[in-house]
């Protein structure tokens, strides 16, 4: 008897003295690690960037040193980093699509990219003890920082932010807050960053913070009208125009929320190459939009002469002519959520608006816990084909940014940093 607890009882220290052994070991090289990157820090290690120079001219890729370690933030080395079509509008200097002030001084110098995914290297003294994040840990960065001080910034909604012209306080957005251009990028505070594991691809995930989640939000708007147009007629149909980043994105999306497929998700676009990739990303129709045509031959073409009109419609192009096209392809209790900015007035008839019961929004990305919700939904859901990116290295910036401009790009524009 004796020696059977003996036996026992040294098996139980033994596991026991084996896990703390572990555990210190893993605590003490974190530790380690977080010095290590804090040394390199403070003794003149500096970080690759592209950076503004002059209005329409090429980025110039340049060497600074390392960013401080903010005090509730962290210091990522960046993996991946999207290439939006808004980086284009503040390189050009086309502030009618920003804060309509010229940019002047501001300009020179800004590190854009506000589509972010890295590793953690370093983490703020005053982070607190029970942060979820970890050295070492894959993130992605909500950008859409705020002023952190309003109402909306203090109820978690800092992408509703009043006082933040042209995104200055946000991250990547041309003010102090260094981009996604950058080897590393030091983010303000941690609460900005949510985790992504395996189940997303960090070159996938890197596009969630703008893209996906304009994407996303924009189908949270949608979805109380087609959850209803199910409820009524057992179907709905849900009209994704423009079928570019954004809208390849919602037609994916719309299949990982609606998984019992009574969604169908039909795209519009005057380009045809772009409608097959929305095909392949599960679109259940395809219409190519002719540039020429007005609009009554659009509403006829779209809702097969009326007989298939639509329960929510999604604009990512945003001219006179869609959100004219948009409102009148719709059933009554539909919803059109505009999201696209190229311009224009929309000039709806009111009687008309009040007599279908239709559903207005305006939509500019999403707050921090719809994102968190995009990536539980794609951690759970994983798709096995998302929307096509194409790869640049940091020395090859401006050829992406050219690409982007003349509408050549296969998908979206990722910068790939080496790891």
């Amino acid at each position: 008897m004796d020696e059977c607890i003996d036996g026992w009882l040294a098996g139980w220290l033994a596991g026991w003295l084996a896990g703390w052994l572990a555990g210190w070991l893993a605590g003490w090289l974190a530790g380690w690690l977080a010095e290590l990157a804090g040394w390199l820090v403070a003794n003149g290690e500096t970080l690759r960037c592209a950076e503004t120079v002059e209005p329409l001219q090429p980025l110039n890729v340049t060497s600074r040193p390392l960013p401080e370690v903010p005090d509730e933030g962290v210091l990522l080395r960046t993996l991946y980093a999207g290439i939006c079509r808004s980086d284009v509008h503040f390189i050009d200097d086309e502030t009618k699509a920003g804060n309509n002030n010229g940019l002047g001084d501001s300009f020179k110098g800004a590190v854009l990219g506000h589509e972010i995914c890295g590793i953690v290297d370093v983490i703020g003294k005053e982070v607190p003890a029970d942060c979820p994040l970890k050295v070492g840990y894959t993130v992605i960065v909500y950008p859409w920082r705020g002023c952190r001080q309003c109402e909306a910034c203090s109820a978690n909604e800092s992408h509703l932010c009043e006082n933040t012209a042209g995104g200055a306080t946000d991250i990547g957005r041309g003010g102090e807050h260094v981009g996604g251009y950058s080897t590393h990028v030091a983010v303000p505070e941690w609460t900005l960053l949510v985790r992504v594991r395996e189940a997303i691809p960090p070159q996938i995930a890197c596009l969630l913070p703008c893209c996906g989640l304009t994407a996303f939000a924009s189908i949270t708007k949608a979805r109380p009208n087609l959850e209803c147009a199910v409820r009524m007629r057992g179907r709905a149909n849900l009209l994704v125009i423009g079928t570019g980043g954004v809208g390849t994105w919602t037609t994916l999306l719309v299949k990982c929320v609606f998984c019992d497929k009574n969604v169908n998700v039909i795209c519009a676009d005057v380009n045809a190459a772009r409608l097959e990739e929305a095909a392949a990303l599960g679109a259940d129709d395809v219409i190519e939009w002719d540039d020429a045509a007005d609009v009554d031959e659009i509403v006829a073409t779209t809702t097969m002469g009326g007989y298939n009109k639509m329960d929510a419609v999604i604009d990512f192009v945003g001219t006179t002519r869609t959100q004219t096209a948009a409102f009148r392809s719709l059933h009554h209790g539909g919803a059109i959520v505009a999201v696209g900015l190229y311009g224009g007035q929309v000039a709806l008839p009111v009687r008309s608006l009040v007599a279908k019961s239709v559903t207005l929004h305006g939509q500019r990305v999403g707050s921090v816990h719809v994102l968190r919700e995009l990536v539980d939904l794609l951690s759970s859901q994983r798709p096995q084909k998302y929307p096509m990116v194409e790869y640049f290295g940091l020395d090859d910036i401006n050829s992406a940014l050219d690409k982007l401009r003349k509408g050549d790009l296969k998908g979206r524009a990722v910068l790939q940093f080496s790891t």
